[in-house]
């Protein structure tokens, strides 16, 4: 099991307003200090764009679902 982070906003959000903060954090996550401090605290990085981290989400809650129902984990 691991341990992932991403940057989510309302689903409302105007596709400028996404477009660009996927721009700039891709921008943040290319910089040689930031990869640097990521990689000392064992941050394996992905980026991508808001399509794949949609799919990428998908994916894991599917995922996990089948986990809780196999295991019968209930509230």
């Amino acid at each position: 099991m691991g341990v992932w982070f991403g940057l989510m906003g309302p689903a409302n959000t105007p596709r400028p307003v996404i477009d660009r903060l996927n721009t700039e954090m891709q921008a943040v996550l290319a910089m040689p200090e930031v990869k640097k401090k990521l990689a000392e605290a064992g941050v394996e990085v992905a980026p991508g764009n808001p399509a794949q981290f949609g799919a990428f989400i998908k994916r894991e809650t599917g995922r996990y679902r089948t986990i809780v129902q196999t295991a019968g984990i209930r509230e």
